[in-house]
């Protein structure tokens, strides 16, 4: 990781993003769920994350997409 000038953390962030992009799209799964599923105990912690990495909380994404 040092030699890509990437860190654990970093990297688990983009991970995070790009899943719950992925996954936002899938109506059958709740906001919640898609929280749980990318390593989030808390729904409002994923809230905040998915706000920072886009600009909009997951429920506006979502709605904007459709």
């Amino acid at each position: 990781l040092q030699a890509a000038a990437m860190s654990y953390d970093g990297l688990l962030d983009q991970t995070r993003q790009q899943l719950s992009v992925a996954y936002l799209r899938d109506d059958r799964l709740t906001i919640g769920e898609v929280a749980t599923v990318v390593g989030y105990s808390e729904p409002a912690t994923f809230y905040r994350a998915f706000k920072r990495w886009t600009g909009m909380p997951p429920g506006a994404y979502r709605a904007q997409r459709g």
